[in-house]
């Protein structure tokens, strides 16, 4: 994330990709494309096949044009769990959530991977419809991947989510040879 500043991103996805697939290359562009327009772009697909190299690859491209944190591009990497962790961790420690949701929905970039192992709990989805909406209103891009089929994002993702995907953004599949 040479030209950004980057939060969360491990070792692996600091390094620019070589070698990219033509499917890869084209879901790459679908979501590259609805992030420079700051939308929610889903991102879905087997495991090991290239979704959060994706988000890396367009967190380092730096085009999320809305950034209101800084004069440089911010970008955040969360699995799902993580932020429920921090907010949980926050409410405990009587800071409260406010900060935590007041910092991920700042930032340029909103990664949230892994978002199928939510335990979906009332006040999950809350605390993650609080942190999207506000990016949403702010007209932030954010991305969410999830190790799921396109049929299963019903089941996984609530409607509200859905929505705003389908208003100003979309549901990428990908769908390339396996990755790793």
């Amino acid at each position: 994330m040479s030209e950004t500043t980057s939060d969360g991103w491990g070792a692996r996805y600091i390094v620019p990709i070589q070698n990219t697939s033509q499917r890869w290359a084209q879901a790459y562009g679908q979501a590259s494309s609805i992030v420079a327009k700051n939308g929610v772009v889903i991102i879905v697909g087997d495991r090991g096949r290239g979704k959060t190299r994706i988000a890396a690859e367009i967190s380092r491209e730096g085009n999320f044009p809305n950034d209101l944190a800084s004069r440089e591009k911010t970008s955040c990497y969360r699995r799902a769990t993580e932020i429920i962790c921090e907010l949980r961790a926050a409410m405990i420690s009587r800071v409260g959530e406010t900060a935590t949701i007041r910092r991920l929905s700042a930032v340029g970039l909103l990664v949230i991977d892994e978002f199928q192992e939510r335990s979906e709990t009332e006040w999950e989805n809350r605390m993650i419809s609080t942190i999207l909406d506000r990016r949403y209103a702010d007209n932030l891009p954010t991305i969410l991947i999830a190790n799921l089929k396109i049929t299963d994002l019903p089941n996984k993702i609530s409607d509200s989510v859905i929505s705003r995907a389908n208003e100003c953004g979309g549901v990428v599949v990908c769908d390339c040879e396996y990755f790793r």
